[in-house]
């Protein structure tokens, strides 16, 4: 058997290493929780272990439903109906957000549109129909945050339904997903506000 000289091996190592190719960098890491939606115009991290809902949850025509994002799957379903939202699967452990953009209406200053803030935080406030439906109907112990702001020359509603028996930091997460909301203010409503 033919043995290869070992001076030959450590050539042939050195050869190859000159030769000034270097191991490629691997690109760094997407975020996993990271969504883009560029034909709506907008980003957002979800946080692990919230689901997106990959497929339009509710009715309305205006103001349009963005993005749903919840610590369980959400899901349609008739037996859940509450207004024009049919979310199967809330209870007193979830957490969840709906934003909301409304339509066009260039004659309108958007008056009850606030600047969107530094941080989303909860307020007592508005309530929404869906949660009162909660409430009411399910008897759902919970809180929530109904409101509006104005961000990129755009418009939203927002609704954050919190349980009350989430686990410790769901609240705090639902407010850095929306925290983490990006709006390309080129992309306009294609829909006329309902006023």
């Amino acid at each position: 058997m033919q043995r290869t000289h070992p001076c030959l091996v450590a050539l042939i190592a050195v050869a190859f290493a000159g030769c000034g190719a270097q191991p490629a960098a691997a690109p760094p890491a997407a975020d996993p929780g990271f969504y883009e939606n560029a034909q709506r115009g907008y980003s957002v991290t979800i946080p692990p272990g919230w689901h997106r809902a990959e497929r339009k949850l509710t009715v309305l025509t205006d103001p349009v439903e963005l993005l749903v994002a919840a610590t369980y799957r959400t899901e349609a379903g008739a037996e859940a109906n509450c207004g024009p939202i049919g979310f199967r699967g809330f209870d007193a452990h979830q957490v969840l957000v709906m934003v909301l953009e409304r339509g066009r209406d260039p004659a309108s200053g958007w008056p009850d549109f606030p600047p969107r803030p530094a941080h989303f935080a909860f307020e007592q406030g508005m309530s929404s129909e869906f949660a009162d439906c909660l409430r009411t109907t399910r008897h759902i112990p919970l809180k929530d945050h109904w409101f509006r702001f104005t961000d990129a020359g755009r418009h939203f509603h927002v609704l954050v339904v919190i349980g009350a028996d989430v686990p410790p930091g769901s609240e705090a997460e639902a407010y850095r997903l929306l925290d983490s909301l990006r709006f390309d203010a080129s992309v306009k409503p294609d829909w006329p506000s309902s006023g």
